[in-house]
């Protein structure tokens, strides 16, 4: 992860980012943030994410030989619970790609208590807040 946080200079900012569309960035994003990994590294999706927040990942770790895990959105609760998380965060995961504000099930996750879930196992967090 030191590398990662080396690459990325201040690890702990926090920016916005503004542009074309969220597609866009987050493509533009993830071929910048692939730039600091390498083969077998992980990446978290969701399931009930936007394809803009999903395929530019996907198409990563298909270049990079990254593995790619799903994480699953709760049927009760509607949204990404913490606990589902931590299941699936290893030493090897680099970045959670997680949305605020689902556009499949209306909710909007807990982002300050995920991001604090996925940065405790050293992982970078990118969130379409579209």
């Amino acid at each position: 992860h030191a590398a990662m946080a080396d690459f990325l200079g201040a690890a702990s900012a926090e920016e916005i980012i503004i542009g074309a569309n969220m597609t866009t960035l987050t493509y533009h994003m993830s071929r910048t943030l692939g730039r600091a990994m390498k083969p077998g590294d992980e990446i978290i999706v969701t399931r009930m994410d936007h394809e803009g927040n999903v395929s530019p990942w996907l198409q990563l770790a298909e270049d990079l030989g990254l593995v790619v895990r799903f994480l699953p959105f709760d049927e009760k609760s509607w949204q990404v619970e913490e606990a589902a998380l931590s299941a699936l965060l290893s030493e090897k995961t680099r970045l959670v790609a997680l949305n605020y504000a689902s556009n499949l099930t209306g909710s909007i996750n807990r982002v300050k208590a995920l991001t604090a879930v996925a940065k405790q196992a050293g992982a970078l967090v990118y969130v379409d807040a579209v």
